[in-house]
């Protein structure tokens, strides 16, 4: 990791989004339990007492990384789940959060991690993965008519299968980002589709089948 070599005085709002680039960094390669408020200020290139002007603790430092990944994170979902048409929603929230990962793999790894033992930090990163799932979980329950719990199920199911998908790109750098995200959209679709195709009424089970692809 190297040091920013950032001038010694800078505006306190750039200063502290300058710490939170910094720190995300830092608590994606260490985990929050491991990783300390030295090794961040080292890597700002700035004095502990300057960081601790702007962050009270490490607790306080993580979340404010995590909530400014969520922010990021959600400005390039929200318009794809806006989408009228299921399939180009579908392939467009899958291209941007793979597109996501691929370009900011430490705000992503910040999100996916519960690496911490405290439960404030801990109750953030979850409440804010779960700010996508139930995204979609209100947008396809309006789309195929799902009782609010299985909407709620699907949501988890989704960001499920994405999330993992995105750590494999993360692990597997060499592939092909159009490539893959065709590869995930095509087997997320083809599951909703069955969805779709049932109306997503009644029982549980309505609706699923064995996948049918949609062109």
């Amino acid at each position: 990791m190297t040091t920013t070599g950032t001038p010694s005085r800078m505006p306190r709002a750039q200063r502290r989004a300058q710490l939170i680039r910094v720190a995300t960094d830092v608590f994606a390669q260490s985990g929050y339990h491991m990783a300390s408020m030295d090794e961040v200020a080292s890597a700002a290139g700035v004095s502990k007492p300057v960081l601790y002007q702007h962050f009270a603790s490490k607790k306080d430092l993580y979340i404010a990384v995590v909530d400014t990944a969520a922010c990021m994170l959600d400005e390039v979902l929200r318009p794809a789940l806006d989408l009228p048409d299921h399939r180009q929603r579908t392939e467009v929230a899958v291209a941007e959060l793979l597109r996501f990962v691929s370009e900011h793999p430490a705000e992503y790894l910040t999100l996916h991690f519960r690496d911490n033992y405290e439960d404030e930090v801990r109750d953030r990163v979850t409440q804010s993965r779960n700010l996508f799932a139930e995204r979609i979980a209100h947008v396809f329950s309006d789309a195929v008519g799902l009782p609010s719990t299985w909407a709620g199920s699907l949501g988890a199911v989704v960001v499920g299968m994405v999330d993992s998908a995105g750590l494999y790109l993360q692990e597997n750098p060499q592939l092909d980002l159009e490539e893959y995200t065709a590869f995930v959209t095509t087997v997320l679709w083809n599951g909703l589709s069955a969805i779709y195709a049932g109306g997503g009424t009644g029982t549980a089970t309505d609706g699923v089948g064995p996948p049918t692809a949609v062109e």
